[in-house]
């Protein structure tokens, strides 16, 4: 798959699902009681070994208008590594140890509702910021970084999850709204 095609299927499934939301909420089939808003953007990144696509952006416009659509890039950004793309703050390599640990042989695994740390970032975090980490978090001692995607896994789903990181002198926190990690299968360009 090349990133062209990768944006196509994602950008299309995902304004397709909104769609499907939107609609359903238009029906009352679907009851919201607080303020929401959809997303506007794809942001599509490429590593050596993974494309990546999230959701960003924000309008009240529901998106079972005709004209709606995701603006979605003309070629993916490039990261290093895909636990670079999404751990905040300074770039980290995929050897590090991070809250989760995924086996060698994973095919497909979804993150919903989880605040991420290591017992350093929760600790700093809730010192400097004085605000508890509620949400499920996963800390083992010996964590390094929130979380690293090695580039055995095939596909994983991010759907609400926070990213905490500290230093001595700075609190970095991320938002993932809702993201895909798929493999890449890139191919040498230069074969064909």
């Amino acid at each position: 798959m090349d990133s062209a095609t990768f944006i196509k299927i994602v950008g299309d499934f995902f304004e397709s699902w909104l769609k499907s939301v939107a609609l359903r909420i238009d029906k009352g089939e679907i009851r919201i009681t607080e303020p929401y808003s959809y997303p506007t953007v794809l942001r599509v990144s490429e590593s050596p070994s993974h494309y990546i696509a999230e959701l960003l952006g924000s309008t009240d416009t529901p998106p079972f208008h005709q004209d709606y659509k995701l603006q979605r890039p003309k070629s993916p950004e490039k990261c290093e590594n895909t636990t670079s793309f999404f751990n905040p703050g300074f770039d980290v390599g995929p050897e590090q140890k991070s809250c989760i640990q995924f086996p060698d042989s994973i095919q497909y695994r979804a993150f919903v509702g989880l605040a991420l740390c290591t017992e350093f970032d929760k600790a700093t975090f809730e010192k400097k910021v004085n605000f508890a980490v509620s949400n499920v978090k996963l800390m083992p001692p010996d964590a390094e970084i929130p979380l690293s995607i090695p580039t055995s896994v095939n596909y994983i789903l991010f759907r609400h999850v926070d990213l905490i990181r500290a230093d001595s002198f700075r609190v970095l926190f991320r938002t993932i709204s809702t993201a895909f990690v798929c493999v890449g299968y890139i191919v040498d360009r230069k074969a064909k």
